[in-house]
């Protein structure tokens, strides 16, 4: 479980880095999280994703 979860935590960080990249910009934030979550993972998962980072980003 815990290996399926930093795969998937790996994945989200790469595609926000690829984002990043793209956009020509020097920090990854909420937006590219977000994005990223959204590419990665689909349908509900995508949905519960995006709350969980909204989640942690409002309370931080």
């Amino acid at each position: 479980m815990n290996s399926f979860v930093n795969y998937v935590f790996e994945r989200i960080a790469a595609e926000a880095c690829r984002l990043v990249h793209f956009y020509k910009l020097s920090t990854i934030s909420f937006r590219e999280i977000q994005y990223a979550v959204r590419s990665i993972l689909h349908g509900e998962l995508a949905s519960q994703g995006t709350k969980a980072v909204t989640k942690y980003s409002c309370c931080c």
